[in-house]
């Protein structure tokens, strides 16, 4: 099958969890289709590697638009009641989808007209779009085509769960949700299906309106690792966040677990050690430097120092799409405490594969009930490590991807 991708993420280098997942279902999918894949410019030496990886791939990118299209006159409104543009000065909330990008604003039309070129040469059998940000772009493929769009994350989703933390809530910002709401929600139904990473969030989008024949769960795979990993596990005193700051979940997460939940711990446990692992701004870590055993990695190149006798915490308390730090963990090995937010569309099930908890309380407790059973530890790690093979493995996502083709193929034809 001849089939055309089209993304918002380049698959290359594999070091975030989006791009991890990307590039293992067109790496798996190239094996028996004939991949044309589209993207925004990335470095060119990234640009080459990934074409020698996947030499039967047409690969090819669109330089990404200079500047920024201006606000709408609902952000501009809305920057202007909260202070002469204090919303966008402010370092948390540029990370925040609700004060972030407008799904009715084309930021990337480098993209369509790379999109248009790209048609005029090739025929394709099946179409995909990835991320909610290219989903306008069925406005410009061609009838009679089946189109099938990757739905990573639900936007209006995300900006609900950011806005439910905000202590004061402002009108304007519900205003834009339930407009981005519509607007996704419409935009969607032009596919011939859409595929969520999560069956949780194709239950959501059903229930906003969806015809349930129109969308379907297909995750993301994550091999478990077969190297460098040490069993059975023995705790070294740490604890472990695998995220970087842009991404504003993870940000409230490490914000909201130092001020709330690492006084307890340290308290109960004053040798333990916390350790943030992904890229994050020194005039944030600045904010906690009187914090005892906190450290900051930065970009750990090699993850099999950092996760060797961690317990991986993951206390998000914004959700959706697939937490892939989890699944990481449970590839390491290494024992999980989460939250219900965290552990949103995983098998993960509190006491028996993981420690489940929501308040700073609990999560203190879990950590100090959790860092002082090596049982508990192992006995997590076991039940938890099946989950992979049997969910997420490489072939058996990868196979269902390709059903899904097939079958929405037939069912166009």
């Amino acid at each position: 099958m001849k089939i055309l991708i089209v993304s918002v993420v380049f698959p290359f280098p594999v070091d975030a969890g989006g791009s991890a997942g990307t590039y293992k279902m067109i790496d798996y999918a190239r094996k028996e289709h004939d991949i044309t894949f589209l993207s925004l410019a990335t470095k060119q030496e990234n640009l080459d590697q990934l074409r020698t990886l996947w030499p039967n791939v047409d690969i090819r990118t669109a330089q990404q638009h200079q500047e920024a299209p201006e606000p709408s006159l609902l952000r501009r409104i809305a920057n202007f009641v909260r202070g002469n543009n204090s919303a966008i000065n402010d370092r948390k909330k540029k990370n925040m989808i609700l004060y972030g990008t407008d799904l009715d604003m084309c930021y990337f039309p480098e993209i369509i007209d790379l999109l248009q070129d790209t048609l005029k040469e090739k025929t394709f059998d099946l179409i995909q779009t990835e991320y909610i940000d290219f989903a306008p772009l069925v406005h410009f493929l061609p009838e009679g085509i089946p189109k099938v769009h990757v739905h990573h994350e639900l936007r209006f989703r995300r900006m609900q769960l950011e806005y439910d933390l905000q202590e004061v809530k402002d009108h304007a910002d519900k205003w834009h949700i339930e407009t981005t709401k519509t607007l996704e929600v419409n935009t969607l139904k032009l596919y011939d299906r859409v595929l969520t990473v999560s069956q949780n969030d194709a239950n959501i989008l059903v229930d906003n309106g969806l015809a349930p024949e129109k969308v379907s769960s297909s995750p993301l795979p994550v091999e478990p690792l077969r190297d460098n990993v040490k069993l059975p596990f023995k705790f070294k005193n740490k604890l472990v966040y695998l995220g970087p700051q842009v991404h504003y979940p993870n940000y409230d997460a490490v914000t909201w677990f130092l001020g709330n939940i690492w006084p307890k711990v340290s308290e109960a446990n004053e040798n333990i050690e916390f350790q943030v692992i992904g890229k994050w701004p020194q005039e944030f870590i600045e904010q906690f430097k009187d914090l005892r055993n906190v450290s900051f990695l930065g970009f750990v190149d090699n993850l099999s120092q950092a996760m060797e006798g961690a317990i991986m915490v993951v206390p998000l308390r914004i959700g959706g799409g697939m937490r892939m730090k989890i699944l990481e963990a449970i590839s390491w090995q290494i024992p999980v405490i989460t939250t219900t937010a965290g552990a949103e569309g995983l098998p993960m099930v509190s006491g028996e594969n993981c420690l489940i908890a929501n308040t700073p309380n609990e999560i203190a407790n879990a950590i100090n009930n959790l860092s002082s059973s090596e049982k508990m530890q192992n006995d997590f790690i076991s039940a938890a490590s099946p989950i992979l093979k049997s969910n997420f493995s490489i072939e058996k996502c990868g196979s269902l991807r390709n059903q899904l083709y097939l079958e929405i193929k037939g069912q166009k034809a």
